[in-house]
């Protein structure tokens, strides 16, 4: 969680005034005007301007020679708006999961082939899972990660394997070819593992969620200490994949 003594930091809190200037009425400024605006130097407002349109949170019309937001600001905004509604939708069967299963339960949404969390409920009293609403899931271990991955392009992937996997615990999996092998069963089986690969002693059960147009839309993930999991592996595998459906049959085409 943030602090709230933490020291800003200004070069964003710069840049975030640039942003918060645009508004309906007044959706296009000049370089002129936005230094006005913003109390900042007319070089530094450029600088950051800059850097904000080669990250597409700006655009420029020569034309005009005004600023105006970018399509990067519209792709957050989007993000955000499905990943409230997707909480939404599934937060019923995430805390059923939780109450069941006496153990954590996350939902993700894909970020490209990142996976953020978006919702946790549940904990282990023995074992503390180190996971927060906004965290990246660790990459290649992680079962929801594994899910993301699963949904990605084989150019992504060859780029992804090309460098060396992480090795994280004894578990985890470090060669491409293995991996890819297993990435093949997540998509035919619609379920991914984490078997003490990111931390001995946990272990995580994942299943994807989709849209009517098979597009991965969220993940709901199932965590708790190994003994307990492997116990119940399947009826948990079977519990997720029904949660899974019926989420599906409430967004259908809307996510």
């Amino acid at each position: 969680m943030g602090s709230a003594t933490a020291k800003p930091i200004q070069s964003v809190e710069r840049a975030l005034r640039i942003l918060e200037q645009f508004t309906l009425s007044e959706p296009k400024i000049t370089l002129s005007d936005l230094a006005k605006k913003t109390g900042l130097k007319r070089t530094t407002c450029y600088g950051i301007a800059e850097t904000l349109l080669k990250h597409k949170y700006l655009d420029y019309d020569e034309s005009t020679g005004k600023y105006s937001l970018g399509v990067s600001n519209y792709i957050l905004g989007q993000l955000y708006a499905q990943s409230m509604e997707i909480r939404a939708i599934a937060s019923p069967y995430i805390n059923q999961l939780a109450d069941k299963y006496q153990t954590a339960v996350h939902l993700v949404v894909p970020d490209g082939y990142d996976a953020v969390y978006i919702d946790k409920v549940g904990e282990t009293e023995s074992f503390r899972i180190l996971s927060r609403v906004g965290k990246r899931a660790e990459l290649f271990a992680a079962a929801i990660s594994k899910v993301v991955l699963a949904y990605q392009e084989e150019s992504v992937l060859d780029q992804l394997l090309s460098k060396p996997m992480p090795r994280y615990t004894v578990n985890s999996i470090t060669d491409p070819f293995t991996f890819r092998k297993m990435l093949n069963e997540v998509r035919e089986r619609k379920i991914a593992l984490d078997n003490e690969e990111l931390d001995v002693g946990l272990v995580c059960i994942a299943t994807p969620i989709e849209n009517n147009r098979g597009d991965l839309v969220a993940v709901i993930s199932v965590s708790g200490i190994s003994e307990k999991m492997h116990e119940q592996e399947k009826a948990i595998e079977k519990d997720l994949l029904q949660c899974a459906a019926k989420i599906k049959q409430t967004i259908g085409d809307v996510l």
